[in-house]
């Protein structure tokens, strides 16, 4: 076969790999295993250097895809590991992708084996410091990763979010005298959109891609894959250090647990509120009982809104939620101390571990319940009280300046 029909052929498999094509249908007409077709599948999702052995190893047809997948994203140090680990095939498809990115003035070293050599950029370690934003309502999060490139740096910005994964990421080269005003600038801008910056080492900024990659529903795009391809890590890098610690005393945590409805005081927690269909499906339940002709007093409708309202605090903080806040305010905590904000932090620590738990009903924990008692007022049939106004949002920082 030709390489032009060979390349075609590649293209072809890989097309199918990034397809919804059930991976048996697949696996049968090539004559491989379906776990193959779910292992280069996985493999073109998050193409890494750590993988080459992986993909070098697979059937010729599905490596050649997968390779195809690398030269598309010009992921060069991936190409050359599997050039020199992968088998015949995949080794051979590696050297021609190779080549391919060398004619598009992509810089490669030969050394004396004739194999291409990729020389790392020297880091400078000062400089490497990256920031994440706190958490809007919505779950959006900005992230800037600096990585040290000849002359300067690349910036990489991401809107990420813990409930929709990858939603933006934008590329730059910034001189680090930029990259340093940029900082400034960023920590002056994050207060009027009520999100604090917190600093972490490039191994967390990692895990932070690494999760919301694995929560992308349908993936990256390829121009994402790019851009992203040199910052794999691990999820569980993301977690935040609060999350180790030990409670605070008995009689302490208890005080600052039952203070939890004070966090929506904090400018980073003001904005928070349940998702559009809970607020929608509470301010239903509020009118019925407005209207209803069940209850005789006002006394009567104040405990049937209680109910109700406990109704929706139990059905919205279910296990994936109380998790997911959990998180919030772990990384809340974190945030709150780095300011010197003792009392918040405090009650963001003991919230974070009533939600981990499983002990503490979420009715019982205040920062629950004040989450939709808030909504009160606004949703009062005739209180001519505005509804809740869209809350800022990380994104409002996302374009470097």
């Amino acid at each position: 076969m030709s390489k032009s029909k060979s390349a075609q052929g590649s293209r072809r498999v890989l097309d199918r790999l990034r397809s919804h094509e059930p991976a048996n249908v697949l696996a049968s007409e090539l004559g491989v295993k379906d776990s193959e077709v779910a292992a280069a599948r996985e493999l073109v999702r998050h193409i890494g250097e750590h993988q080459a052995v992986a993909a070098g190893q697979l059937p010729d047809q599905l490596a050649q895809a997968v390779v195809e997948a690398a030269v598309q994203i010009e992921h060069a140090a991936f190409l050359k590991a599997v050039a020199e680990q992968g088998a015949k095939g995949a080794a051979s498809a590696a050297r021609r992708g190779l080549s391919i990115l060398r004619s598009k003035g992509i810089e490669i070293e030969l050394a004396q084996s004739g194999q291409p050599v990729f020389k790392a950029e020297a880091s400078h370690p000062d400089d490497l410091a990256c920031f994440i934003s706190t958490c809007d309502t919505n779950g959006d999060r900005a992230l800037w990763v600096p990585r040290a490139i000849r002359g300067g740096l690349q910036l990489v910005t991401a809107l990420i979010s813990d409930v929709r994964g990858v939603e933006h990421v934008v590329t730059d080269e910034v001189s680090r005298k930029s990259f340093k005003r940029l900082r400034e600038e960023l920590l002056e801008r994050a207060g009027p959109h009520g999100i604090t910056l917190i600093e972490i080492p490039p191994a967390r900024a990692r895990g932070y891609l690494a999760k919301a990659r694995a929560l992308t529903p349908n993936g990256l795009s390829i121009d994402q894959e790019a851009q992203l391809s040199s910052l794999l890590g691990d999820p569980k890098d993301a977690t935040s250090p609060a999350y180790a610690e030990p409670p605070l005393p008995a009689e302490q945590e208890a005080r600052r647990l039952a203070e939890g409805g004070q966090l929506f005081e904090e400018r980073e927690v003001k904005p928070w509120i349940p998702d559009a269909d809970a607020v929608r499906s509470l301010a239903l339940k509020l009118d019925e009982i407005s209207t209803s002709a069940l209850y005789v007093d006002e006394v009567q409708r104040r405990e049937q809104v209680a109910v109700e309202v406990d109704r929706a605090v139990v059905g919205y903080f279910d296990a994936t939620r109380r998790s997911r806040y959990s998180q919030r305010l772990f990384e809340l905590m974190e945030a709150f101390r780095a300011q010197k904000r003792g009392d918040a932090a405090e009650r963001a620590g003991a919230a974070a571990r009533a939600l981990a738990g499983t002990q503490i009903a979420s009715t019982a924990i205040p920062f629950c319940r004040q989450m939709f008692e808030k909504l009160l007022l606004a949703l009062r049939p005739g209180s001519g009280a505005p509804a809740p106004a869209p809350a800022p949002t990380a994104q409002g920082l996302i374009v470097p300046g």
